[in-house]
């Protein structure tokens, strides 16, 4: 069965992990974009069209959640997945209520693609 070609954008201030992650999604087929800032990822998402964000948690210019808020409110339909290294204790319940998926680093390519296309098993939304 074909894979559903789903429009990601990754989010990450760490370029070299942005880029990584990118490849493992193009490889198995998927449209990638990567931002390396909150504001950067808002523009993005709004200027074209995205299906799922990769978003990194601890961002320096506007951190995941509040970048997360942003896009949701423009585009409830966008799922984010938030990507961090630990738990982050300024957490929040309202925090991790706009993330879709929550995913801890290091994160394997297998994970990082079940992650992004357990959303469209039926195809996108």
């Amino acid at each position: 069965m074909p894979r559903t070609v789903v429009n990601v954008l990754v989010v990450d201030d760490n370029v070299e992990s942005a880029f990584m992650m990118a490849e493992v999604l193009k490889r198995a087929g998927h449209q990638v974009r990567v931002a390396v800032g909150g504001n950067e990822a808002i523009r993005a998402a709004a200027a074209e069209a995205v299906d799922v964000i990769l978003m990194d948690i601890n961002l320096p210019d506007l951190d995941g959640f509040q970048a997360a808020t942003r896009i949701k409110t423009l585009m409830p339909h966008v799922k984010v997945i938030g990507m961090s290294g630990m738990n982050i204790p300024q957490e929040t319940q309202g925090d991790l209520l706009i993330l879709d998926r929550r995913l801890y680093k290091p994160i394997r390519p297998e994970d990082l693609l079940h992650a992004v296309e357990e959303f469209f098993a039926a195809g996108p939304a």
